[in-house]
């Protein structure tokens, strides 16, 4: 960072910032732990959802996954790993009809 020329761009800076400090898992390791990601116990169901928009954005950030997919990966791994499976029955309708990832974690939420 020191080395950086004053002029320097937001881009250069925040490319700088990722090689420093960001995450150095490969973009297959960062992917296979949002796969198989669980809810935890004593997890609530918002914890869950922004525990795993944090972990699909630390590969986003690694892979160019257009915004429709990045949606349904999310979507299909948030309800999956729901650790209540009467939840994921109660919502079962919601997962399957084809609501977007943010009206499905809502439903959740509600249940």
């Amino acid at each position: 960072m020191l080395h950086m020329r004053a002029d320097a761009t937001v881009d250069e800076i925040m490319t700088e910032l990722e090689d420093n400090f960001g995450n150095v898992a490969s973009t297959d390791t960062l992917l296979s732990r949002f796969l198989s990601a669980e809810q935890e116990i004593g997890e609530s169901v918002t914890q869950w959802g922004l525990r795993l928009e944090k972990m699909l954005l630390q590969v986003t950030r690694k892979t160019k996954i257009d915004d429709e997919e990045r949606r349904s990966m999310l979507k299909k791994r948030f309800w999956r790993g729901l650790k209540s499976e009467e939840l994921r029955n109660a919502t079962r309708v919601h997962f399957e009809n084809n609501v977007p990832y943010e009206e499905l974690r809502n439903k959740v939420r509600e249940e």
